[in-house]
């Protein structure tokens, strides 16, 4: 497998990213879209990992390379390619799917349960039915269109996980240290 992930700030640490494709002999390559965004041919990867960031999806204005980078995913996304958001990266693909994204009206930012909503999900697997997790939100977005919560709800809108034939989490699980584990590799492989 060849893995695409993209980051937005320096002290994100894909060390564990790393580990991952080492153990599974997958191809790693990662890129830095602030330092300008150059996309590679959407043939040399299989799974794009889109990570977190302080900025917010819809700051255009204030980050110019997002743009690229949401038009890269778009791309991704239609071409048939695994696309898995965390965060910031979620936000982009609810917005290139179709969903809104804007400012909540509270920030939620330290450790806040979340539970699972009574769906399944085979990439879900083994994750505890409800677990606190670190949370850095001030922004939200709504579900695609086609899309939905799939897993889990948190204390707010859109911070669990939903699919849309990709992956999306706006939150990282503490109960799996909200990694990507062995048994996850036959599903981001498939």
């Amino acid at each position: 497998m060849r893995m695409l992930l993209l980051k937005h700030f320096d002290f994100d640490d894909p060390s564990y990213f790393i580990s991952w494709a080492g153990q599974h002999e997958a191809e790693l390559t990662i890129l830095f879209p602030p330092n300008g965004f150059h996309a590679p041919a959407m043939d040399s990867f299989d799974l794009m990992i889109i990570l977190g960031g302080p900025m917010s999806a819809y700051q255009d204005n204030e980050y110019p390379w997002l743009q690229s980078e949401k038009a890269f995913i778009r791309e991704a996304v239609e071409s048939g390619r695994k696309v898995l958001g965390i965060c910031l990266g979620a936000q982009m693909l609810a917005e290139v799917l179709g969903g809104r994204v804007y400012r909540s009206p509270h920030k939620e930012i330290g450790w806040h349960q979340v539970k699972r909503n009574g769906t399944q999900h085979p990439l879900l697997e083994g994750v505890p039915d409800d677990f606190y997790s670190f949370h850095w939100h001030g922004d939200c977005f709504d579900i695609p269109p086609g899309g939905g919560f799939t897993g889990f709800v948190g204390s707010m809108q859109a911070s669990g996980v939903y699919l849309w034939r990709t992956r999306s989490w706006s939150s990282i699980p503490s109960g799996n240290d909200g990694r990507l584990h062995d048994d996850d590799a036959g599903e981001m492989a498939a």
